[in-house]
């Protein structure tokens, strides 16, 4: 499925073959903020919002929420439920990306405009998300973050971009393994299929920056 998200506070879920639209999710007042990012897993839609508020949606039907499970749901509640907010900080979110999914070790990273990436721990059967760490090391806003099979990559309008070891576990303080300096503020990263794979990154400038990640790290 594809997933776009607006300004106009609403989020479209799309069917690539007919390039319809077939479900637009709204927030529930007008005081909710625009929606700036969005994210799919196997399990859950999430959407980052411009106060740094995560929307968690369920993307299949089923919920994990008791208070889902005790209302009547009518319409798009029925296939999109939301499940639960989640709060990183209070600027907008920038990207968010899924580690080691449906595992023990499954982690949400949620980037903000401040600088900062927020660590989720995903729970596997409720929805009680706990923030396990902060990494604060750009000093501008955080434009996009990946996955890879063994680290996890930022880049920012500090015109860098970070390589952080999945291998770590949970002990952030020491995964930062590589800081590459752009010299422009990058805007989005890309990782191509392989091993080791390329990074191709796109700048501010207009330049797009391509690396082999092994030689990199």
């Amino acid at each position: 499925r594809l997933v776009s998200c607006s300004d106009d506070r609403s989020v479209r879920v799309w069917d690539p073959d007919t390039h319809c639209s077939t479900a637009v999710l709204n927030p529930f007042s007008h005081r909710s903020a625009t929606m700036r990012s969005v994210y799919v897993s196997q399990e859950h839609l999430y959407v980052g919002g411009s106060d740094g508020t995560v929307y968690v949606y369920s993307v299949d039907g089923s919920t994990r929420s008791l208070r889902n499970r005790e209302k009547k749901r009518v319409g798009l509640e029925l296939i999109y439920p939301l499940e639960t907010e989640l709060k990183s900080g209070d600027d907008v979110v920038g990207a968010m990306a899924i580690a080691h999914e449906r595992t023990d070790m499954s982690r949400l990273f949620v980037t903000s405009w401040s600088g900062t990436v927020y660590v989720w721990k995903i729970p596997k059967e409720d929805l009680d998300y706990v923030l396990i760490h902060e990494i604060r090391h750009h000093t501008r806003r955080i434009n996009d973050v990946l996955i890879t099979r063994a680290h996890f990559l930022t880049c920012s309008d500090d015109g860098t971009i970070r390589y952080y070891g999945l291998c770590h576990g949970d002990q952030y303080e020491k995964a930062l393994e590589r800081v590459v300096d752009c010299g422009s503020r990058v805007k989005c990263i890309h990782v191509t299929p392989g091993d080791p794979g390329v990074v191709v990154a796109g700048l501010a400038d207009g330049r797009v920056l391509v690396y082999e990640l092994g030689n990199i790290m």
